[in-house]
């Protein structure tokens, strides 16, 4: 079986369902499990090198209104391959190939080719994601005991929900603009043993206000910008406290600010979001 991911978090699950080996086209962005060096890169970046976080934004915002994604992909090459599978994700549509770029190239790869679409929101629906993978990769059995190892660690952690007092948080996206967490994110949030106070499972991510954050006042404040490693996102947060009263906030002022990897553990909807929800439970402690 010939398999193409076009979406790190697929990717990361084909890995998990054994499937490493039988990759042989990702994503420019996947870069994990580490040893993908045998798998073409089949997808680019239209976002250019060194703009800042408020020109990636607004370049996110021109791509959605021209119904146009910030990645293509090599066409070509993906027809040469001709993969049995190819794996791509409905969640954002600016954030992947665009519709019409992938649906061309569906169109030229013969009729047996499966197109599998991901499109979780909820924290189940990420689990549920990788049965349907295991199923179409014909084997459910390993889907199973993966969905229960995954399982069974979160509900590990919110068991421990009642041993600890209850704390909140807030988890952000993007500091310029403001973005509160949305989809599977206040899931781990609570997993983890706070309560999230803006961004609301299942829905999406959206641009709040300083004010709002101000308001909420939360115990802790994570951020994990979209696609961000935790070094670029501290230097984004370096940015953000000259903006805003930041000394305000009890989470500052009680040393409880936690700038993370939201590339590797957030913003992924694979099954790293549980790696996610126990690293938050140690710092939440």
């Amino acid at each position: 079986m010939k398999i193409v991911s076009l979406i790190p978090a697929a990717t990361e699950i084909v890995c998990l369902l054994g499937f490493q080996d039988s990759l042989i086209g990702i994503s420019h962005e996947c870069d994990f499990p580490p040893d993908l060096s045998h798998c073409e890169r089949l997808t680019f970046s239209r976002i250019p090198l060194s703009i800042t976080s408020a020109e990636i934004d607004a370049l996110t915002t021109q791509k959605a209104i021209q119904d146009d994604g910030l990645f293509g992909v090599h066409g070509q090459r993906v027809l040469e391959l001709c993969p049995d599978v190819i794996i791509t994700q409905s969640i954002c549509d600016v954030c992947a190939v665009s519709r019409g770029a992938l649906g061309d190239v569906m169109a030229e790869l013969p009729s047996a080719t499966k197109l599998l679409t991901l499109s979780p929101s909820t924290l189940m629906d990420v689990l549920e994601s990788i049965l349907y993978v295991s199923r179409e990769l014909q084997s459910p059995g390993r889907g199973h005991e993966v969905y229960a190892q995954l399982s069974e660690r979160l509900e590990r952690l919110r068991s421990q929900k009642q041993t600890i007092a209850t704390k909140t948080a807030v988890l952000l996206e993007w500091l310029d603009p403001l973005f509160s967490a949305g989809h599977w994110n206040p899931e781990i949030i609570e997993s983890a043993g706070a309560k999230e106070l803006i961004g609301t499972a299942g829905q999406k991510s959206r641009r709040i206000q300083w004010e709002e954050l101000r308001a909420a006042d939360p115990d802790h404040l994570v951020v994990a910008c979209c696609g961000y490693d935790s070094e670029k996102t501290k230097l984004d947060f370096e940015a953000f406290q000259l903006k805003h009263p930041l000394h305000e906030l009890r989470c500052v002022q009680n040393k409880q600010v936690h700038l993370l990897d939201g590339n590797a553990y957030f913003n992924r909807p694979g099954p790293r979001l549980v790696d996610a929800a126990e690293l938050l439970h140690e710092l939440f402690q």
